[in-house]
């Protein structure tokens, strides 16, 4: 079968247009299975990949979750002598829409004349707003496409943007930011830290999950045992502020050791959520970077303008959210037992750090990393 996919941005990238036609195409190719991908033939025309394959759910589940998918839907070809002909191969469904593009500008008839015969055939079927949704393509030699078609993920191909890690909870919030990396092109790791002895299993669930959406997925876990030996006994105001640039610390090291060169650093904050994530808290874990001469990482927070019914919308329909309720020992939660200042004291909290030795604790922990099989 043939399947039309349309682009979302990539059509608009200019000179970069073959690049990100090759990302998105391998992306394609990683994600359908092994079993019919050897049969996988993909040709371009005015903007769209064509796929070809016999395998109808397997080609639709994928082309459903690929970033840098517009629109997709199995492709009806025939050849035409007049509109009656036309006609013929629209199904009547009880509403639909109609989309028709004439690239053949030598017919008889414009796409208005052909909307009005559809509509006339079809009274009180054809809406704008109706569900299933049709597009009607006329080439030349007389060919036409019909294709009933859905709507994809849109955003970029995984990979078009760099490399990047977010710090992954297995709350609500995470997987929902890396969602959101992703679909701007981010090829993204994940990087989780536990408690020493914790079964993650949890986690592994979530990272397979997202894993359809992102090809190439990494998991990496870290240990907090060297961090919560060396706080555990000191009383500090400021502990979970410097728990979170600490994994940052961490996060920028492992970043530099994989990538080597500029990448992205996600976090699941919402401005004001909860009392760590003030502007003055976020402004204040931000700055780690300068203090410790880290000049390759961006930090971003793609949730950052989101309530908290908008992340919990976003998981629902990603497939995340029944793991993320599940019980599970959150690493800032142990920190922030005795509660979280609303506002950083940036010159306290670096005096803190120089006393544990922040950046040895960060180095100890990046040599314990371990990478996680999820499947």
């Amino acid at each position: 079968m043939l399947y039309y996919i349309r682009y979302s941005e990539v059509g608009l990238k200019g000179k970069q247009v073959k690049r990100f036609e090759n990302i998105l195409r391998e992306n394609l190719l990683t994600q359908l299975p092994k079993e019919i991908s050897p049969r996988i033939e993909f040709k371009q025309k005015r903007g769209f990949l064509y796929v070809d394959a016999d395998n109808f759910k397997a080609v639709e589940e994928v082309l459903s979750r690929t970033f840098g998918v517009a629109w997709y839907g199995p492709v009806e070809e025939f050849k035409f002598k007049n509109v009656d002909d036309i006609l013929k191969h629209i199904e009547p469904f009880r509403s639909f829409s109609v989309d028709i593009k004439r690239y053949d500008k030598s017919l008889p008839f414009t796409s208005l004349d052909l909307f009005h015969r559809i509509s006339a055939k079809f009274a009180g079927r054809v809406s704008k707003e109706a569900e299933i949704k049709i597009k009607i393509f006329l080439y030349s030699a007389n060919v036409a496409h019909i294709v009933v078609y859905k709507p994809g993920p849109g955003g970029l191909p995984v990979g078009s943007s760099g490399r990047g890690i977010v710090l992954f909870s297995g709350g609500i919030d995470s997987p929902v930011a890396a969602y959101l990396l992703a679909k701007r092109g981010i090829r993204l790791d994940l990087l989780h830290f536990h408690k020493p002895g914790v079964d993650i299993d949890k986690i592994k669930r979530l990272a397979k999950i997202l894993s359809g959406y992102i090809p190439g997925l990494r998991l990496f876990s870290a240990s907090t045992r060297y961090f919560r030996e060396a706080v555990i006994e000191k009383e500090f105001a400021y502990k979970l502020q410097v728990f979170r640039r600490f994994m940052i610390l961490v996060a920028s090291k492992l970043g530099w050791r994989k990538f080597r060169k500029s990448f992205v650093i996600g976090t699941g904050d919402s401005l004001g959520q909860v009392a760590s994530q003030t502007l003055s808290n976020l402004v204040g874990v931000t700055s780690v970077l300068c203090d410790y001469g880290i000049n390759n990482v961006f930090i971003a927070r793609p949730l950052v303008g989101l309530d908290k019914v908008e992340i919990i919308d976003l998981a629902k329909k990603i497939g995340t959210y029944r793991i993320s309720l599940e019980q599970y020992p959150d690493c800032c939660a142990n920190v922030a037992a005795f509660g979280v200042k609303t506002v950083s004291n940036t010159q306290k909290i670096r005096e803190f750090e120089a006393q544990i030795d922040l950046e040895q604790l960060a180095n100890s922990t990046v040599e314990e990393i371990k990478q996680v099989q999820y499947t």
